[in-house]
């Protein structure tokens, strides 16, 4: 399988120095995992058309980077934004947050 390409834009960035080091760590390993191609339903899951989310359970917090693949580029899976998920379902206003973000991406590379 083709390698993948994962980019954190700012919010994401910013949301893994909030983590524990453990919780870090395990984010992490989860993204190394679908950049060697390895994409499991536990780990990568679509959410709607465009945005999909990392999964991670870390320390009892069940921990989610939203993301979407690029358009522009092959197998390069750009992450939006975190949060610690605190009920099984996921919000519509963070999915909406992620397609925003997105569209704010290519509004900014089309430039």
């Amino acid at each position: 399988m083709k390698d993948i390409k994962v980019t954190l834009l700012d919010e994401a960035v910013e949301f893994t120095g909030t983590l524990s080091e453990k919780q870090m760590i395990k984010v992490f390993y989860n993204i190394e995992l679908i950049k060697s191609g390895f994409v499991s339903v536990e780990i990568l899951k679509k959410l709607n058309s465009d945005i999909w989310e990392i999964r991670t359970v870390s320390l009892g917090a069940g921990i989610r980077m939203f993301a979407f693949w690029s358009k522009l580029e092959k197998s390069k899976l750009i992450c939006t934004h975190g949060i610690i998920k605190k009920t099984s379902k996921v919000s519509i206003k963070e999915i909406e947050k992620a397609v925003g973000i997105m569209n704010n991406y290519y509004k900014n590379k089309i430039r």
